[in-house]
């Protein structure tokens, strides 16, 4: 799969508040939901593309994956966050992509999904740690041989809180479906646990991760304050 079909690199928010790797960030905590995590042996099938980032990380770069699977940005602000908070590292990047969970509780993105991305920023912030958003993750739905985000109305909430908040965004649903809409309906199945039991067209391959994280980790490298 060709990366650089994508074009010379990602979109994002640049911040004075929050820098890449370039501004010498030497850990990354990622924070979100079951695309993100690293899952058990018994699905090895299914993979989170966090697990594929810190394969990448090169010497000198922590990737502590904190994403837990099935919740919300509510719910994890709610359970996982609080032990999270207490051990950021100052100078820490923290990466935090909800947003197919939401969606699945019938979250408001205006209502609910937005504010809880605002206190997990704000108080990442804080704690001296460099916040960025994350989109959610694309799926496999196409309209014709046209790829549709079915996350858009979060993404978008997110997209309005980074310019409020002035926090890096990287838009990684986006990026991935110009991929999946590049490969089309039948090859970018292989991206999706899809391709195995026919239904799942959320859950990421080891394919799929290789793609997020790729992407995520060029966003990294490339950033400039």
């Amino acid at each position: 799969m060709c990366l650089g079909a994508l074009g010379a690199g990602p979109a994002w928010l640049g911040s004075a508040r929050a820098g890449g790797l370039g501004d010498g960030a030497t850990t990354i905590t990622l924070i979100g939901d079951s695309t993100v995590a690293r899952w058990p042996s018994e699905h090895c099938a299914m993979m989170g593309w966090g697990r594929k980032l810190a394969e990448m990380a090169p010497p000198g770069i922590t990737v502590r994956n904190r994403a837990w699977p099935g919740r919300s940005s509510s719910e994890f602000l709610a359970r996982e966050w609080p032990s999270v908070r207490a051990s950021l590292p100052r100078g820490g990047i923290v990466l935090m992509q909800f947003g197919h969970v939401d969606a699945i509780r019938g979250a408001s993105p205006e209502a609910s999904y937005r504010p809880s991305l605002q206190r997990l920023a704000e108080e990442a912030l804080a704690r001296g740690a460099r916040p960025w958003l994350c989109t959610p993750v694309a799926s496999w739905r196409f309209a014709g041989a046209s790829w549709v985000y079915e996350f858009e109305r979060f993404a978008d909430q997110m997209q309005a809180l980074a310019r409020v908040m002035q926090l890096p965004l990287l838009p990684l649903g986006q990026l991935m479906g110009a991929e999946i809409e590049r490969l089309g309906p039948q090859r970018a199945q292989a991206l999706f646990m899809l391709a195995h039991d026919g239904q799942d067209r959320i859950h990421l391959t080891a394919a799929g991760a290789t793609l997020a994280a790729g992407l995520v980790w060029r966003a990294l490298q490339t950033a400039r304050r």
